[in-house]
């Protein structure tokens, strides 16, 4: 069976064997076919006339979704399935809106680079509120999906220290969804941790004025907390931030201390005083193989990592 290849997300294009068939076919043949691969499963004609032809009387309505199924078999053969009662899609086509929700269950991540809020950009369908009905729900849907993913794979750059690739992400998030409260709040925790403690402050600033602007709204609770903690940090990062790379390495520290409470509060005292910009040394000492080594490779991966992350928190009042 000839490939058959339908794009949705952007302007509507139909690709049959390779080449373009869009032409080939008229705007509400085409607006069938996006029904059709969208909404898997056979549909009545008295629905689909209604949501194509619903300004017409029933006869018409019916005679105009005749010539639009014998277009669209001249196009896509026994692809489409036309009963007596119904149309359907049969044979294999490839959709990207499917591919899409594909994604959204097993690949959130990947899920975010389908270019969704363009779904069904430019498909100018004349008289036809029904379906211009279903496609405002059909984009809100796809909308809150994509909304997720993007989230998704914002916070998996997060969880692995990726504070570049953090930021790339949720700028583009908030690029498409301007108010986005948490958005905006991971856009500036991932700058502050990337070392961009001034774009930082300088993206919160944006997003406050921008929503004070369109809504009079202030920012969320937590994010202006944030804020604030990154505001009155005042040279306590170092000018040369550590590395991506560094922090995916570094081992993980998720043990706990057994009989060394007094020495983990003097170690805690100690980063207290780097936190303030002063220089502390610590000396671990103690018989050979006790885990001296271990335990300062981890305070390090601790204090240098998740010690900011833990210092970004919002607390809970």
């Amino acid at each position: 069976m000839t490939p058959l290849s339908l794009t949705l997300l952007g302007s509507p294009t139909l690709t049959v064997g390779g080449a373009s068939a869009t032409a080939s076919v008229g705007a509400k043949p085409l607006a069938l076919l996006a029904y059709l691969a969208v909404e898997p499963g056979p549909h009545s004609r008295e629905h689909l006339a209604a949501l194509l032809w619903g300004e017409h009387t029933d006869a018409a309505a019916r005679a105009s979704l005749r010539q639009a199924v014998m277009q669209l078999r001249e196009v896509v053969g026994d692809a489409l399935h036309v009963t007596r009662d119904a149309v359907d899609l049969s044979g294999p086509l490839e959709c990207d809106v499917q591919a899409f929700l594909t994604a959204v269950t097993s690949d959130p991540p990947a899920a975010a680079a389908f270019d969704v809020p363009r779904f069904l950009a430019g498909l100018a369908v004349r008289h036809s509120p029904a379906f211009d009905d279903w496609v405002s729900a059909k984009r809100d849907e796809l909308l809150r999906q994509y909304r997720a993913a993007l989230a998704a794979k914002a916070k998996d750059a997060m969880g692995k220290w990726q504070w570049r690739d953090a930021a790339a992400e949720a700028a583009r998030w908030l690029a498409w969804e301007p108010l986005a409260d948490e958005a905006a709040r991971l856009l500036v925790e991932a700058l502050y941790l990337a070392g961009d403690r001034v774009g930082a402050l300088a993206r919160f600033g944006e997003f406050r004025d921008r929503l004070r602007a369109e809504t009079g709204s202030p920012p969320g609770k937590a994010l202006a907390q944030l804020a604030r903690k990154i505001e009155q940090d005042q040279g306590l990062r170092p000018t040369r931030p550590i590395t991506d790379e560094w922090y995916t390495r570094a081992p993980k520290f998720e043990c706990g201390l057994v009989g060394r409470v007094a020495e983990l509060e003097q170690l805690r005292k100690a980063w207290s005083g780097v936190q303030r910009g002063n220089g502390r040394i610590a000396l671990i000492e103690g018989e050979a193989g006790v885990g001296k080594s271990r335990w300062s490779w981890a305070m390090s991966a601790t204090c240098c990592g998740r010690a900011f992350r833990h210092w970004l928190r919002p607390r809970r009042s």
